[in-house]
């Protein structure tokens, strides 16, 4: 049997994208987050918030 990938892009506007990935992720068994960029000092969105790129579940 070939094994199946989901593959999956999600937009947020509520500042809540964090915390709706983690909730995603959790509805999937062997899901995690393969990478989270998060905005520094200086950069174009608030410092600490997820960079909206590279993230996925597999």
């Amino acid at each position: 049997m070939m094994k199946q990938q989901i593959t999956t892009f999600l937009t947020f506007q509520k500042n809540n994208a964090e915390e709706a990935m983690n909730f995603y992720i959790d509805l999937f068994n062997n899901s995690k987050v393969i990478e989270l960029q998060r905005y520094e000092k200086d950069e174009p969105g608030k410092e600490g918030n997820p960079i909206p790129r590279k993230r996925g579940c597999r």
